[in-house]
């Protein structure tokens, strides 16, 4: 959910944090699972 926030704009720093520590492959599949929700 916070990729899609983040596309709308708003802007958490804690999630962003945890968004840095994923591995390519989490982050990988945490955009696919991002680009499924409306």
């Amino acid at each position: 959910w916070y990729i899609v926030a983040r596309r709308a704009g708003l802007i958490d720093p804690q999630m962003d944090d945890f968004l840095q520590g994923l591995d390519d492959d989490q982050t990988k599949q945490a955009l696919q699972k991002a680009n499924r929700l409306p």
